[in-house]
């Protein structure tokens, strides 16, 4: 849809002109095969072995031993410890004939920081102030916010896309925004930090989304804060990462101490 209504350039090349060039991003290509110098850093996608959940595919084996892919030795093994579903679709070497938008980009974890930090900061590089605003606004009605809020109640769920978020008032208070999913109360700190001067993880109105092998970002408007962290690991919700994960975002808001709304401040950490 994108390419038809920009005069059929390659998806590539309209990110190029109005996302990866205003914001000096220099390692997101759809075309890794042609990028020999970002192809050579591409890590492995990582397996933690043990049992998995029979109906969300979590680990349930969280000191399970880490393998990097699937090894002809191990092939058995593997097999029989990880779900089939695991076994497709990973293959972080592989070249599509289309740029695919629903995830076929490569990017470092710190240049993707940028886009977060563009938008937290609403600074007019990507898109017009009300565009923004509009992405950040509830748009689900009661009835679907009531069903979400029940869906994220579930513990595998909320760690699989929401990196395990504290619920002291479950459930937890989510809504839907054009970017991605929205807390509507202040998220409170799990682990004492006071980075914001008032014990909370992430405010009101900040934006969150997941990834396959535990990738977590958010972006806090109030404090002016966004994050990602990244790694290269399945199952989806693993516990370390989601421990490691909630220990960072909580680094960032007592390092920046964010009292007020800043500037923007991105910071990516990646495994």
């Amino acid at each position: 849809m994108v390419e038809r209504v920009n005069g059929k350039i390659s998806l590539q090349q309209y990110m190029e002109t109005n996302i990866w060039t205003p914001l000096n991003i220099t390692t997101a290509t759809f075309r890794l095969n042609e990028r020999s110098d970002l192809k050579e850093k591409l890590p492995e996608m990582m397996f933690r072995q043990g049992l998995n959940h029979p109906i969300y595919g979590t680990t349930m084996s969280p000191g399970g031993r880490i393998i990097p892919g699937i090894d002809e030795k191990e092939e058995v093994i593997a097999v029989e410890e990880l779900p089939d579903d695991h076994m497709e679709g990973v293959d972080s070497g592989s070249q599509s004939d289309d740029d695919f938008g629903g995830g076929g980009a490569y990017c470092s974890a710190p240049d993707f920081a940028k886009i977060l930090s563009s938008l937290c900061s609403n600074n007019g590089k990507l898109l017009r102030s009300y565009m923004v605003n509009e992405m950040f606004r509830p748009q689900l009605g009661p009835e679907a916010r009531a069903r979400v809020q029940k869906f994220f109640a579930i513990k595998q769920i909320n760690d699989i896309f929401a990196g395990g978020l504290p619920q002291t008032n479950a459930p937890l208070p989510l809504d839907w925004g054009l970017g991605g999913m929205l807390v509507m109360e202040d998220v409170p700190s799990s682990l004492g930090l006071m980075g914001n001067k008032r014990g909370v993880r992430r405010s009101k109105g900040s934006m969150f989304w997941a990834g396959l092998p535990n990738l977590y970002w958010w972006m806090d408007r109030q404090a002016g804060v966004s994050g990602f962290y990244a790694s290269q690991l399945l199952p989806q919700g693993d516990p370390r990462s989601i421990e490691l994960f909630g220990e960072f975002e909580e680094w960032v808001y007592e390092k920046a101490g964010c009292g007020v709304k800043g500037d923007g401040i991105g910071i990516s950490a990646s495994l």
